[in-house]
């Protein structure tokens, strides 16, 4: 079994970093407006808004990355009383599958990093290529 060129395995997870980025912040502009009516009754969402204010477009980032988090998991937010599990249900599915895509893309490119960095400590191959 011959070893893979790192330079095409780094060139293919960099190609993913970027797709994951370009689509996190086309998925932001689209739903950072529409989150905000969407979940206007829950605290966690203005509570975000409160807290990274004065952040520009990284407040509506981490916003819509906590949007995320609400869509995978509503249970944990419900019992703390944090959402309104009713506007959670309401939720458009086409814009829940674009936000949680652009996240879980993200989530697969840090895998794909820590995996590169696995296969060169594997098979000894250093950055510098000594």
């Amino acid at each position: 079994m011959g070893i893979i060129d790192s330079g095409l395995v780094a060139t293919i997870v960099m190609a993913l970093i970027l797709l994951s980025l370009i689509t996190l912040v086309i998925t932001t502009c689209v739903a950072r407006r529409r989150i905000d009516t969407l979940l206007s009754r829950c605290t966690v969402v203005a509570d975000h808004k409160a807290t990274f204010g004065g952040l520009g477009f990284i407040e509506d980032v981490i916003r819509v990355g906590t949007v995320c988090t609400i869509l995978l998991i509503p249970k944990a937010y419900a019992r703390k009383n944090f959402i309104d599990e009713e506007q959670v249900q309401e939720f458009p599915s086409g814009l829940r599958f674009l936000i949680v895509s652009a996240w879980s893309l993200i989530f697969i490119a840090a895998l794909a990093l820590v995996a590169f960095r696995f296969y060169m400590y594997l098979y000894d191959i250093h950055p510098s290529g000594k």
